[in-house]
């Protein structure tokens, strides 16, 4: 791994700290779109063919059609990098879609998606707690401890959050599908109930949701008090109908890539920690 040449290209402010941390282990980095840089190449053709491994954004892109690159004034469009220029290269990114999955195999380009690493996704699911956390407590006057909670989801995140928000002695409830989740969240000293037929709705102070589909609608907003925060940390679309939201004045935040704001440095570092470690297991 020692001899070869990273290249990284656009993201947030992780991805800053990335270069410093591979350029720390001695590896031979460019840069080209990123953050606070000034050692950043606007060539990017070039540093891409000089380099053996790519690191991409997390996530590779919001439309589909752009990489991600949210600091930068230039764009660069996905076919314009996934051709044939990086065959026997191989790529790290994050929320890679089917379609480009299936560019990079014709192409001959190993593409990792990192968000399907085990370990970047429970770190990142842990990051991504503790910025809902900071983010509920710098939008409201009040305060989480014995606050009315609800969580949306047990996935990794859900899990976090709500051991969270029960340390700081919040009064948690999660909503799931499954049943079976009942015992696991009563462990967790949580209040199980069923997502698609929540109680109380108008009881909460702050409502958290993990889902990436709708499950809060125009009903089930209109039951929300007008006090509480709804953060919505699911990718886009979201689980919220943010146009009912705004109709019913309720004070809604979509948290995306809340690692990213909230704790770029450590979140560079898990980035680095798993790919290295996805390097040296495949002998790559």
């Amino acid at each position: 791994m020692n001899n070869q040449r990273f290249a990284v290209i656009g993201g947030d402010l992780r991805y800053s700290y990335l270069c410093d941390f591979l350029r720390a282990d001695g590896l031979e980095v460019y840069a080209s779109g990123v953050l606070n840089r000034s050692d950043c190449c606007f060539d990017t053709d070039k540093i891409i063919r000089a380099s053996d491994i790519i690191l991409l954004p997390i996530p590779l892109s919001r439309d589909g059609e752009t990489l991600w690159m949210p600091h930068c004034e230039h764009t660069i469009r996905l076919a314009d990098i996934f051709n044939s220029d990086l065959a026997g290269k191989t790529i790290f990114a994050g929320a890679v879609s089917e379609p480009l999955l299936q560019t990079a195999q014709k192409y001959d380009i190993k593409l990792v998606d990192l968000l399907k690493i085990e370990e970047l996704t429970l770190k990142n699911a842990a990051l991504t707690a503790e910025g809902a956390i900071y983010t509920a407590i710098k939008n409201t006057p009040g305060a989480l401890f014995q606050a009315k909670c609800l969580v949306l989801g047990f996935g990794r995140i859900g899990k976090f959050l709500a051991g969270e928000l029960t340390a700081l002695y919040a009064d948690v409830t999660v909503g799931v599908r499954n049943v079976a989740e009942y015992k696991t969240i009563a462990a967790l000293h949580c209040t199980p109930d069923q997502i698609y037929n929540l109680h109380h709705l108008q009881s909460y102070d702050f409502v958290f949701n993990t889902v990436p589909s709708l499950i809060l609608n125009r009903p089930a907003l209109e039951q929300i008090s007008k006090d509480c925060l709804l953060i919505d940390l699911a990718s886009m679309p979201g689980g919220i109908d943010f146009d009912a939201a705004s109709d019913l004045h309720l004070n809604v935040i979509h948290a995306l890539s809340l690692p990213g704001k909230i704790a770029p440095k450590a979140a560079a570092a898990m980035i680095r920690n798993t790919v290295c470690n996805y390097l040296k297991e495949e002998h790559l």
